[in-house]
């Protein structure tokens, strides 16, 4: 009797080391599917994070094409300015002389081909002017969206070197665990 209560005592400490055994295996199984979705999670952060980065060589090549076009008109508006000084003074020497010459062949105008010359000089100056004018208001432009593009590279500096550094190592610690 006592061998057999003995037997039942094991059987029993048996039972109990086994039902505790598939509740831990249970609680593991429950961890892992939770481990699991966390990381599927931390993965689909990562692509979008990735996403959103893979968007940085675009932006800089915007931002330095927007710079270069911006040099251009810069350079331009420098050299249309001596250009409509120039032209600004040959209308003054034209209006002001009496026995004008004509600038390519050097034969005599009269004052009609003066008038004339002198209206021509005008009209190209205008359209000199028209150009130096846009030449501004697009560096005025492209100086704002340029600072929209260094804002939205340097969020994307930060981004890189903080959320995306610390999702990787999320992730690595997720798959550790698994």
């Amino acid at each position: 009797l006592m061998a057999l209560e003995k037997e039942r005592s094991s059987l029993l400490q048996e039972q109990n080391s086994q039902a505790a055994q598939r509740r831990r295996a249970e609680e593991m199984e429950t961890q892992k599917t939770a481990i699991e979705k966390d990381l599927l999670a931390a993965y689909a952060l990562l692509q979008a994070l990735q996403a959103r980065l893979e968007k940085r060589p675009l932006l800089e090549a915007d931002q330095a094409a927007l710079q270069d076009r911006r040099t251009g008109a810069r350079t331009e508006n420098e050299h249309l300015k001596l250009v409509m000084n120039e032209l600004k003074d040959r209308i003054g020497r034209l209006k002001e002389a009496e026995g004008a010459v004509c600038p390519v062949c050097g034969q005599p105008l009269s004052p009609v081909e003066r008038l004339q010359l002198v209206e021509s000089l005008e009209a190209d100056g205008r359209l000199q002017g028209d150009r130096y004018r846009a030449n501004q208001e697009f560096a005025k432009t492209s100086e704002v969206r340029i600072n929209e593009l260094n804002g939205e590279l340097d969020a994307l500096r930060i981004l890189e070197k903080t959320e995306f550094q610390v999702q990787n190592r999320r992730a690595a610690g997720l798959e550790e665990r698994i």
